[in-house]
């Protein structure tokens, strides 16, 4: 009887091993898809006035469906100028909710307009979680994220030598007349 209790023994044990290496080898293919989100633009140094476009490009190795995101960025020196139904909000704040989509894809890119405001630098990034949800399993994705940093510079407007360009008195006239080479002038005028 001692044998036979042994061999079950070793069965139970052996059936416990392929059980707990199988449970790993489901969860190896259940881990969490990924998605890669970079914000990019056209320039990093931009004029004041200037508009600029922002792109969000989302990757992934798995297929997504739903996204949820907050991007905030400074509203004195950059305002957002686009219309996309699926991203609201201005004043430094905006909520992107492109949700209950038909199909799904494995890299998906927003391009979002802004114009210069006036001069500084504008840091533009993610606020919170980012939710990229896995099409087939309805699953939050782990995400891995960027953000982007925009400068604006003061339009080119002045001129590039130190001259003067007119020189004019009011109720009389300079004499001789103004030439940007002469340093002296006179002038007449009433006694009163």
């Amino acid at each position: 009887g001692g044998k036979v209790m042994k061999r079950r023994n070793y069965q139970i044990l052996l059936f416990c091993l392929f059980f707990i290496i199988g449970g790993f080898l489901n969860i190896s293919n259940v881990r969490a898809a990924s998605a890669n989100i970079e914000i990019t633009s056209d320039e990093n140094q931009v004029l004041v006035g200037d508009k600029v476009y922002v792109y969000i490009n989302i990757s992934s190795d798995s297929m997504f469906g739903d996204i949820e995101a907050n991007l905030i960025y400074d509203e004195e020196i950059l305002e957002y100028k686009g219309s996309v139904s699926f991203i609201t909000g201005s004043s430094g704040f905006l909520k992107i909710a492109d949700i209950n989509l038909s199909e799904g894809t494995d890299n998906r890119k927003y391009a979002l307009e802004f114009q210069a405001l006036k001069v500084g630098k504008s840091e533009i990034e993610f606020s919170g979680q980012v939710m990229v949800y896995d099409y087939e399993t309805v699953l939050p994705m782990s995400v891995f994220l960027d953000s982007l940093e925009l400068e604006v510079k003061a339009a080119q407007t002045a001129s590039d030598n130190a001259y003067l360009s007119s020189l004019k008195i009011s109720p009389t006239q300079l004499s001789p007349d103004f030439d940007k080479n002469e340093y002296a002038y006179n002038a007449s005028v009433g006694y009163d």
